[in-house]
Protein backbone atom coordinates (compact mmCIF):
# COMPACT_ATOMS: atom_id res chain seq x y z
CA UNK A 1 0.00 0.00 0.00
CA UNK A 2 1.41 3.24 -1.16
CA UNK A 3 2.33 5.63 2.11
CA UNK A 4 0.69 8.99 2.00
CA UNK A 5 2.80 11.78 2.41
CA UNK A 6 2.42 13.84 5.51
CA UNK A 7 0.93 16.84 5.91
CA UNK A 8 2.99 19.59 5.14
CA UNK A 9 3.48 22.32 7.93
CA UNK A 10 1.40 25.18 5.69
CA UNK A 11 -1.57 22.57 5.75
CA UNK A 12 -1.24 22.44 9.37
CA UNK A 13 -1.58 25.84 10.03
CA UNK A 14 -4.81 26.62 11.91
CA UNK A 15 -7.49 28.56 10.43
CA UNK A 16 -6.98 30.87 13.34
CA UNK A 17 -3.16 31.60 12.41
CA UNK A 18 -4.45 32.11 8.59
CA UNK A 19 -7.29 34.10 9.66
CA UNK A 20 -5.50 36.28 11.79
CA UNK A 21 -2.30 36.74 9.41
CA UNK A 22 -4.23 38.27 7.00
CA UNK A 23 -5.92 40.29 9.86
CA UNK A 24 -2.65 42.18 10.36
CA UNK A 25 -1.32 42.71 6.66
CA UNK A 26 -4.79 44.63 6.85
CA UNK A 27 -3.99 46.53 10.02
CA UNK A 28 -0.88 47.50 8.64
CA UNK A 29 -2.15 48.59 5.49
CA UNK A 30 -4.94 50.36 7.54
CA UNK A 31 -2.08 52.29 9.86
CA UNK A 32 -0.28 53.24 6.23
CA UNK A 33 -2.69 55.03 4.99
CA UNK A 34 -4.11 56.80 7.98
CA UNK A 35 -4.74 60.43 6.93
CA UNK A 36 -7.23 58.96 3.41
CA UNK A 37 -10.61 58.60 3.73
CA UNK A 38 -12.27 55.95 6.03
CA UNK A 39 -13.83 54.17 2.71
CA UNK A 40 -10.41 54.65 1.16
CA UNK A 41 -8.73 52.69 4.09
CA UNK A 42 -11.54 50.35 4.63
CA UNK A 43 -11.49 49.27 0.64
CA UNK A 44 -7.72 48.86 0.68
CA UNK A 45 -7.45 47.27 3.79
CA UNK A 46 -10.15 44.81 2.94
CA UNK A 47 -7.94 43.98 -0.56
CA UNK A 48 -5.05 43.40 1.42
CA UNK A 49 -6.78 40.85 3.74
CA UNK A 50 -8.50 38.90 0.93
CA UNK A 51 -5.60 38.93 -0.95
CA UNK A 52 -3.59 37.27 2.10
CA UNK A 53 -6.72 35.13 2.41
CA UNK A 54 -6.65 34.29 -1.17
CA UNK A 55 -2.88 33.07 -1.25
CA UNK A 56 -3.22 30.91 1.72
CA UNK A 57 -6.20 28.95 0.38
CA UNK A 58 -5.03 28.47 -3.35
CA UNK A 59 -1.60 27.50 -1.87
CA UNK A 60 -3.39 24.42 -0.04
CA UNK A 61 -5.80 24.05 -3.24
CA UNK A 62 -2.89 23.37 -5.80
CA UNK A 63 -1.05 20.98 -3.19
CA UNK A 64 -2.90 19.17 -0.76
CA UNK A 65 -3.81 15.39 -2.49
CA UNK A 66 -6.85 14.23 -2.30
CA UNK A 67 -6.34 11.73 0.55
CA UNK A 68 -4.90 14.40 2.58
CA UNK A 69 -8.14 16.83 2.56
CA UNK A 70 -9.78 14.62 5.69
CA UNK A 71 -6.47 15.27 7.35
CA UNK A 72 -6.37 18.64 6.66
CA UNK A 73 -10.27 19.26 7.39
CA UNK A 74 -9.54 17.56 10.66
CA UNK A 75 -6.51 19.24 11.73
CA UNK A 76 -8.55 22.20 11.17
CA UNK A 77 -9.83 24.22 14.54
CA UNK A 78 -13.81 24.45 15.74
CA UNK A 79 -13.47 28.37 14.54
CA UNK A 80 -13.40 27.31 11.34
CA UNK A 81 -17.07 28.21 10.41
CA UNK A 82 -17.17 30.90 12.38
CA UNK A 83 -14.52 32.60 10.14
CA UNK A 84 -16.39 31.51 7.36
CA UNK A 85 -19.38 34.03 8.25
CA UNK A 86 -17.40 36.25 9.43
CA UNK A 87 -15.61 36.26 6.00
CA UNK A 88 -18.94 36.36 4.78
CA UNK A 89 -20.38 39.53 6.42
CA UNK A 90 -17.08 41.22 5.84
CA UNK A 91 -17.62 41.03 2.21
CA UNK A 92 -20.69 42.25 2.28
CA UNK A 93 -19.98 44.93 4.30
CA UNK A 94 -17.47 46.02 1.32
CA UNK A 95 -20.19 46.35 -0.77
CA UNK A 96 -21.66 49.05 1.64
CA UNK A 97 -18.08 50.79 1.84
CA UNK A 98 -17.86 50.59 -2.17
CA UNK A 99 -21.55 52.76 -2.02
CA UNK A 100 -19.85 55.70 0.22
CA UNK A 101 -16.79 55.32 -1.57
CA UNK A 102 -18.50 55.69 -5.29
CA UNK A 103 -19.97 58.76 -3.40
CA UNK A 104 -16.78 60.48 -2.93
CA UNK A 105 -15.71 60.35 -5.91
CA UNK A 106 -13.30 63.38 -6.96
CA UNK A 107 -13.52 65.32 -9.93
CA UNK A 108 -13.14 63.49 -13.62
CA UNK A 109 -9.64 64.06 -14.76
CA UNK A 110 -8.01 63.69 -11.15
CA UNK A 111 -5.83 61.04 -10.08
CA UNK A 112 -7.72 60.14 -6.79
CA UNK A 113 -11.25 59.80 -9.65
CA UNK A 114 -9.71 56.67 -11.43
CA UNK A 115 -8.36 55.83 -8.50
CA UNK A 116 -11.43 55.58 -5.94
CA UNK A 117 -12.94 53.41 -9.40
CA UNK A 118 -9.98 50.97 -9.18
CA UNK A 119 -10.11 50.34 -5.74
CA UNK A 120 -13.91 49.81 -6.26
CA UNK A 121 -13.57 47.18 -8.90
CA UNK A 122 -10.74 45.74 -6.81
CA UNK A 123 -12.92 45.13 -4.32
CA UNK A 124 -15.63 43.31 -5.41
CA UNK A 125 -13.43 41.43 -7.58
CA UNK A 126 -11.95 40.21 -4.69
CA UNK A 127 -14.84 39.40 -2.67
CA UNK A 128 -16.20 37.54 -5.39
CA UNK A 129 -12.87 35.22 -5.65
CA UNK A 130 -12.58 35.11 -1.38
CA UNK A 131 -16.31 33.94 -1.40
CA UNK A 132 -16.47 31.03 -3.93
CA UNK A 133 -13.02 29.88 -2.31
CA UNK A 134 -14.28 29.46 0.62
CA UNK A 135 -17.47 27.77 -0.11
CA UNK A 136 -14.89 25.65 -2.35
CA UNK A 137 -13.45 24.50 1.19
CA UNK A 138 -16.15 24.22 2.72
CA UNK A 139 -17.98 21.79 0.73
CA UNK A 140 -14.61 19.72 0.66
CA UNK A 141 -15.01 19.60 4.40
CA UNK A 142 -18.34 18.74 4.33
CA UNK A 143 -17.28 16.16 2.10
CA UNK A 144 -14.64 14.32 3.49
CA UNK A 145 -15.44 14.82 7.01
CA UNK A 146 -18.24 12.95 9.11
CA UNK A 147 -19.30 12.15 12.88
CA UNK A 148 -16.54 10.71 15.07
CA UNK A 149 -17.32 7.62 15.33
CA UNK A 150 -18.62 6.88 12.10
CA UNK A 151 -14.79 7.78 11.22
CA UNK A 152 -13.75 5.24 13.70
CA UNK A 153 -13.92 2.34 10.86
CA UNK A 154 -14.32 4.10 7.65
CA UNK A 155 -14.11 7.61 5.89
CA UNK A 156 -17.25 9.07 5.42
CA UNK A 157 -17.42 11.38 2.50
CA UNK A 158 -20.45 12.01 0.24
CA UNK A 159 -23.27 14.87 -0.50
CA UNK A 160 -21.79 15.79 -4.07
CA UNK A 161 -21.21 13.22 -7.05
CA UNK A 162 -18.37 14.03 -9.14
CA UNK A 163 -18.50 12.66 -12.77
CA UNK A 164 -16.21 8.99 -13.59
CA UNK A 165 -16.15 8.07 -9.84
CA UNK A 166 -12.95 10.07 -9.77
CA UNK A 167 -11.79 10.81 -5.94
CA UNK A 168 -12.32 14.93 -5.55
CA UNK A 169 -9.15 16.97 -4.90
CA UNK A 170 -9.78 21.03 -4.07
CA UNK A 171 -9.65 21.67 -7.75
CA UNK A 172 -12.76 19.94 -8.29
CA UNK A 173 -14.48 21.89 -5.40
CA UNK A 174 -13.23 24.90 -6.49
CA UNK A 175 -14.46 23.93 -9.99
CA UNK A 176 -18.25 23.14 -8.32
CA UNK A 177 -18.13 26.37 -6.18
CA UNK A 178 -16.99 29.25 -8.77
CA UNK A 179 -19.40 27.23 -11.70
CA UNK A 180 -22.22 27.86 -9.41
CA UNK A 181 -21.12 31.36 -8.43
CA UNK A 182 -21.15 32.30 -12.07
CA UNK A 183 -24.25 30.66 -13.13
CA UNK A 184 -26.25 30.29 -10.40
CA UNK A 185 -26.57 26.32 -11.22
CA UNK A 186 -24.84 23.27 -10.35
CA UNK A 187 -22.72 21.91 -13.50
CA UNK A 188 -22.01 18.31 -14.05
CA UNK A 189 -21.53 17.89 -10.26
CA UNK A 190 -25.30 15.74 -8.35
CA UNK A 191 -25.61 17.01 -4.75
CA UNK A 192 -27.10 14.04 -2.88
CA UNK A 193 -27.06 15.30 0.73
CA UNK A 194 -29.26 17.90 2.51
CA UNK A 195 -26.73 19.81 4.19
CA UNK A 196 -25.13 20.86 1.10
CA UNK A 197 -28.07 21.39 -0.59
CA UNK A 198 -29.41 24.12 1.91
CA UNK A 199 -25.52 25.42 1.62
CA UNK A 200 -25.91 25.28 -2.31
CA UNK A 201 -28.68 27.62 -1.73
CA UNK A 202 -27.23 29.98 0.52
CA UNK A 203 -24.36 30.25 -1.85
CA UNK A 204 -26.79 30.82 -5.00
CA UNK A 205 -28.02 33.43 -3.24
CA UNK A 206 -25.07 35.18 -2.06
CA UNK A 207 -23.49 35.14 -5.93
CA UNK A 208 -26.49 36.44 -7.41
CA UNK A 209 -26.13 39.14 -5.00
CA UNK A 210 -22.82 39.75 -5.92
CA UNK A 211 -23.04 39.33 -9.56
CA UNK A 212 -25.83 41.86 -9.81
CA UNK A 213 -23.91 44.46 -7.74
CA UNK A 214 -20.62 43.76 -10.43
CA UNK A 215 -23.49 44.70 -12.70
CA UNK A 216 -24.90 47.66 -11.59
CA UNK A 217 -21.06 49.29 -10.02
CA UNK A 218 -19.93 48.80 -13.87
CA UNK A 219 -22.84 50.24 -15.86
CA UNK A 220 -22.56 52.92 -12.80
CA UNK A 221 -19.32 54.32 -13.59
CA UNK A 222 -19.50 53.43 -17.28
CA UNK A 223 -22.67 55.93 -16.73
CA UNK A 224 -20.53 58.44 -15.06
CA UNK A 225 -17.74 58.19 -17.53
CA UNK A 226 -20.25 59.13 -20.61
CA UNK A 227 -22.05 61.80 -18.84
CA UNK A 228 -18.82 63.65 -17.22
Amino acid sequence: MKKIKPITRFHKLPALIRFFTALASAIIILFILRGRTIPVQFMSSWIGFSLVNLIFFWVIMFTAHPREIVRIARKQDSSKILIFFVILLASFVSLVAIVLLLRELPNPGQWGYYYHIVLSIASVTCSWFLIHTIFAFRYAHLYYTCKEEEAIDKECRGGLEFPNDKTPDYLDFAYFSFGLGMTFQVSDVQVTSGIIRRLTLLHSLIAFIFNTTFVALIINIIAGLIQK
